[in-house]
């Protein structure tokens, strides 16, 4: 790799291709693909752009998704030998609520190997609907993780490995048409979130932080080269 002598912190990889950074699938617009044209080579392998442009029926998927991952580990808490039986009591009746309004096909979106892979084919008004179910169930749970000692709030920052299969479940769902990834300068991109955050930055992004498998970054005022 090679450092831009008016920016020696941020280097351009060699060999870095844009296939490399970018994960297949990923969709883009006319104001997405010259963000990635431009940006590409700073990034290290271990980075990966997994999701850019997003349309509004995309934007319903990650509810789904939550959806889905939310029952998994629901069912998962249930068949801890070592839960009390109240506490099994009170993840049935959150799992319940989240079964009355589920998705069609009720899986295959944890599966997806890109973004909106899975058709649901509920009226959106219902998807919208369940987005607000899915965010109440995840605080529910997590009230319910804490009282079983799975997950312990002061250690929230730095949780055991088997404590942070448990939080992963918790983080925010996405409010379905409220991306800012409808606008084409928002990305997700996956690998070491403090370097992504760094070269991000330093190349002009308005907006950089770290979600759970990756960071959220935004280049609303466009990229800004070294040099």
């Amino acid at each position: 790799m090679t450092s831009l002598p008016n920016n020696p912190g941020i280097p351009k990889h060699n060999g870095r291709t844009r296939a490399g950074f970018v994960r297949n699938g990923v969709k883009e617009n006319a104001v997405t693909t010259p963000i990635l044209d431009s940006i590409f080579p700073y990034f290290p392998a271990e980075c990966s752009c997994i999701t850019a442009y997003l349309d509004y029926a995309d934007q319903y998927w990650p509810v789904n998704y939550h959806w889905e991952f939310l029952i998994q580990k629901i069912d998962q808490f249930i068949a801890v030998n070592s839960v009390p039986d109240a506490l099994r009591g009170s993840a049935r009746s959150i799992r319940a609520q989240l079964m009355s309004n589920s998705p069609d096909p009720v899986s295959g979106y944890r599966n997806d190997v890109s973004v909106g892979a899975t058709k649901d084919r509920s009226a959106p008004d219902r998807i919208e609907a369940r987005f607000t179910q899915v965010r109440r169930a995840k605080l529910d749970f997590e009230g319910v993780l804490l009282k079983s000692g799975l997950i312990d709030a002061t250690k929230k920052a730095n949780p055991s490995p088997e404590a942070r299969a448990w939080w992963s479940v918790l983080t925010s769902v996405p409010a379905p048409k409220g991306s800012k990834h409808s606008t084409g300068y928002s990305m997700d991109i996956e690998g070491p979130s403090t370097e992504i955050a760094r070269i991000s930055t330093a190349l002009g992004a308005t907006l950089a932080f770290a979600e759970a498998s990756h960071t959220h970054v935004e280049w609303s005022e466009g990229v800004r080269l070294p040099g």
